[in-house]
C-alpha cells in the first residue's frame, strides 16, 4: 500500500502551546500514573523545542530529539521511549 508524504505543517508557538494545553485537558481521563508521566515528558519536550526553532514534526526532527534525551540528557532506553510514546501520543492528538 503505498503512503502519502508528509508535508511539513506550520503551527505557531502559540498555537502549539494552546494545543497542548487543550491536550493536558484531554489526559484527566487517564491514570495518574499516565496522567503525570506524559506532563512530564512533554514539559521537556517544550524545553528542547525554546531552544530548537527548527522543529517542524518531520521525522529527522524527532530523532534529532532522541539524540538529545540520549546524549545530552543522558536517558536511560527505557526512559527516551517513555518521552516518545508521550510525545508520540500527543502528535495523535494534534491529528486526531
Amino acid at each position: 500500500m503505498a503512503t502519502e508524504k508528509s508535508r511539513p505543517v506550520h503551527v505557531s508557538e502559540r498555537r502549539l502551546r494552546e494545543l497542548h494545553r487543550g491536550y493536558l485537558r484531554e489526559l484527566r481521563k487517564r491514570s495518574p500514573e499516565t496522567r503525570g508521566t506524559y506532563e512530564r515528558s512533554l514539559r521537556e519536550f517544550f524545553r528542547w523545542i525554546d531552544h530548537e526553532r527548527a522543529f517542524r514534526f518531520l521525522p529527522k526532527d524527532v530523532e534529532r530529539y532522541k539524540t538529545y534525551l540520549t546524549r545530552k540528557r543522558r536517558l536511560s532506553p527505557v526512559s527516551v521511549s517513555t518521552y516518545l510514546t508521550s510525545l508520540r501520543q500527543f502528535f495523535a492528538y494534534l491529528i486526531g
